[in-house]
């Protein structure tokens, strides 16, 4: 605000009302309060009582180089009419009315005073322009013209090899972990990369395979609350292993399943690490009824009796939650004499909360003796499967397992099963393992293993080392082949 250039008040024929009707679009001002307005160029303050505008020194310095062209002279009246309106009540004003006054409504009402600065500042008349402005509009479209054209030819291209080979369009499927086993399936299976946060809130990964594109998520911060809602297609990971699992895994499906919820959803997908007695009711009851599932990957020897196409059964892998790394066969010396025929080390628990009673030390440990063993011994537990089997084949150590059924609904209606219970997908891919019905068969294990050559035990770490990686490979074609098909 400025100055002591005052403006004369203008005369009766324009009313305080009619000022704020002029500048409305500016600014609401209130008619018994002052109200300031300000935009960096013009102040001004509007009063019933004093009907007087005041005008800032640049604005003023900006209206004297505007001349009275934009005005003519009515005769009947002699007040300056703007030529500008187009209506039926042009604006008029009386002929003593300041130049400035005549400005402000220029610049306001039909912004001539702004179109004029900025063609001067530009130096270009509006003819050049339009003209530069042409010219400008044809180079464009001569540079980008061979590429839009080439761009067509090659999508035209791929759209009929992708047709003639069978090949869906590029699809997007979010997979989301809410189980330990998640991290076994993105880094081991899928061998994807998770761009971990600093304080693992929030974790992610992004993969293409062939015409599939993965999005991972993980962490704590992943809740039905907080998690994206415009997805269509999704994979999640959970856990129902034991109650307070199933009531989590439950609360997740059920949110899902909400189409106030998640409104786009249309394909479901679970991966599920099952209960260690194959309990899982639960979940083969929740998916008779809803259509959006359309598969279930579920961790340990899964019931026949479950529909075939819709159940398939997911390797238990290795212990991820304890950072147990994914091992990559050339990391793994296989020509060294190893110190041990067979080992037993396992990881101690308390029941039921599944927190390792390990330090550093024990887990470095652990690994020291997986590479240095020639056989490491699987004993069954609450179920016969065990993180170990695969730890040790990561190091091209033999398992040598217990192929003892243990008790619950895994036992049921196992006996047309052709490959055999447990272990199912073990013995479906022919895993270089070792199986033992009783553990007084193993000292006659070690005396074999004390006369075989040392080219020999080399040649079997090789074998299995190769075994187990075509086997997350494996699980990995099985796992796309069935989510193409299923996911329409």
């Amino acid at each position: 605000m400025s100055n002591n250039n005052t403006i004369s008040p203008i005369e009766n024929t324009t009313s305080t009302s009619d000022l704020k009707k002029r500048f409305e679009k500016r600014k609401i001002i209130d008619e018994h309060n002052p109200v300031n307005y300000n935009d960096g160029e013009t102040s001004l303050i509007f009063s019933s009582s004093q009907k007087e505008i005041e005008l800032d020194t640049q604005f003023i310095e900006e209206a004297t180089k505007t001349t009275y062209e934009y005005y003519s002279i009515e005769k009947e009246t002699s007040k300056w009419v703007c030529n500008e309106c187009n209506c039926n009540r042009p604006k008029k004003y009386s002929s003593k009315t300041s130049k400035s006054i005549l400005d402000y409504h220029l610049k306001h009402d039909h912004e001539i005073i702004t179109r004029k600065k900025k063609r001067n500042m530009s130096g270009l008349s509006k003819e050049n322009s339009d003209k530069i402005d042409r010219n400008l509009l044809i180079f464009i479209i001569a540079c980008c013209l061979p590429f839009i054209l080439v761009e067509k030819i090659l999508n035209n291209h791929v759209s009929i090899n992708l047709k003639s080979s069978g090949i869906h369009e590029q699809k997007q499927v979010y997979v989301w972990g809410k189980a330990a086993i998640s991290e076994y399936f993105w880094t081991h299976i899928i061998e994807g990369v998770v761009q971990r946060s600093n304080k693992y809130i929030w974790d992610e990964g992004v993969i293409q395979i062939n015409s599939v594109k993965l999005v991972y998520f993980t962490g704590p911060a992943l809740l039905p609350e907080t998690a994206p809602k415009d997805i269509k297609d999704l994979v999640v990971i959970l856990n129902g292993r034991e109650e307070k699992k199933i009531n989590a895994s439950l609360k997740w499906l059920n949110s899902l399943l909400n189409k106030k919820l998640f409104p786009l959803l249309q394909n479901l997908g679970i991966i599920m690490l099952g209960n260690e007695q194959c309990n899982n009711s639960w979940l083969i009851d929740l998916c008779k009824q809803a259509l959006k599932i359309k598969f279930v990957f579920i961790v340990y020897d899964i019931n026949l009796s479950y529909p075939p196409y819709f159940y398939y059964q997911w390797p238990l892998g290795v212990a991820t939650y304890r950072k147990f790394p994914l091992i990559k066969r050339n990391d793994v010396d296989l020509h060294s004499q190893r110190m041990y025929f067979c080992n037993f080390l396992g990881t101690i628990y308390i029941r039921y909360s599944w927190l390792p009673a390990e330090t550093k030390e024990t887990f470095e440990l652990y690994h020291k003796i997986l590479k240095q063993s020639d056989l490491t011994l699987c004993p069954v537990g609450f179920n016969s499967e065990s993180y170990r089997i695969y730890e040790a084949m990561s190091y091209g150590s033999v398992p040598v397992i217990e192929d003892v059924m243990t008790h619950g609904q895994c036992s049921k209606d196992f006996s047309s099963d052709k490959h055999g219970a447990p272990f199912r997908l073990l013995k479906t891919y022919n895993a270089p393992v070792m199986y033992v019905h009783d553990w007084s068969e193993l000292l006659s294990i070690i005396e074999l293993e004390s006369k075989m050559p040392h080219v020999e035990k080399v040649k079997r770490r090789e074998a299995i080392l190769r075994w187990y990686e075509k086997f997350r490979s494996k699980m990995r074609d099985v796992f796309l082949e069935v989510l193409s098909k299923r996911f329409k």
